[in-house]
């Protein structure tokens, strides 16, 4: 509740008389520590502790609305490339991948671009060997490659991460 002073205010109705709290300007004025003024009155009201208005709940009424994170997927066509091994063995990768977005408008357009950039991820993919696939490395530094490849192809359109959905070396 506001005064007349513009002040936040909250009562507390105790057993007849009542409890004014508020912000007090010239405490407040001399140090930065929040400072409150007390005021009593006698006046006679309900029997029950009733607090009505605080300047505690005044301010955590006021909902600070964060902005909604939005987001956008896109699937990528499933790629299967045949990849190089040490032994001369035929060795190959089955990639199923996401695109993360920042909103549908990007998706719509990315739709469009996508086969330039199942392109791209062929050209490199060809080239990998399936030591450089091997431990919790290798996936990281694919996505990483892939991210870089599919921005540079998808220009002006950028593209937050890749995701792996499913990843098969045979």
């Amino acid at each position: 509740m506001r005064g007349s002073n513009g002040m936040c205010t909250a009562r507390k109705w105790v057993s007849g008389s009542s409890l004014k709290i508020e912000p007090d300007s010239a405490a407040v004025a001399e140090s930065t520590g929040p400072k409150l003024r007390l005021a009593y009155w006698s006046t006679p009201v309900a029997a029950s502790v009733r607090v009505l208005e605080s300047c505690a709940a005044e301010s955590a009424a006021v909902a600070v609305s964060a902005p909604a994170f939005v987001v956008a997927f896109s699937d990528v066509p499933d790629i299967l490339v045949n990849i190089q091994s040490s032994d001369g063995t035929p060795a190959y990768l089955k990639l199923s991948l996401s695109l993360e977005m920042d909103n549908e408008l990007e998706k719509t357009g990315m739709t469009a671009l996508m086969p330039r950039l199942v392109d791209q991820f062929q050209s490199y993919l060809r080239e990998l060997r399936v030591e450089d696939l091997k431990g919790s490395e290798g996936p990281l530094r694919l996505k990483e490659e892939l991210l870089r490849r599919v921005n540079a192809a998808a220009a002006p359109y950028k593209v937050r991460d890749v995701l792996l959905k499913q990843m098969i070396v045979q």
